[in-house]
């Protein structure tokens, strides 16, 4: 039986989470502050290293917008192509954990 890699498991399932967010946030979009803590229910020691990064890998897909902004924390704001991955309009690509349509969150 092979171990489950659960560093994958956790990246996948947090870029769906913040793309949850984001979607909830809609055209205001949300902060790195109200996604790291709503992430912190699930994953309360979850480095910000870590959910910057998701959040860049997230906007390279385009999947949503990043505004930086030197020495402020980020803001995110869904993009089309994220309202019809979690609207489950899109296929989703191995590297996100979406859930099954139906299933909840």
């Amino acid at each position: 039986m092979e171990t489950p890699d659960f560093d994958a498991i956790r990246r996948e399932t947090v870029r769906w989470l913040i793309l949850l967010c984001a979607n909830a946030g809609d055209w205001l979009g949300v902060g790195e502050h109200q996604v790291r803590a709503t992430l912190a229910t699930e994953y309360p020691n979850l480095p910000l290293s870590v959910l910057r990064h998701e959040v860049r890998y997230l906007a390279n897909r385009g999947y949503l917008k990043l505004e930086v902004h030197d020495g402020q924390p980020w803001r995110a704001t869904i993009t089309a192509a994220g309202t019809d991955l979690v609207e489950y309009r899109a296929d989703c690509p191995p590297t996100i954990a979406r859930t099954a349509k139906g299933t909840g969150i």
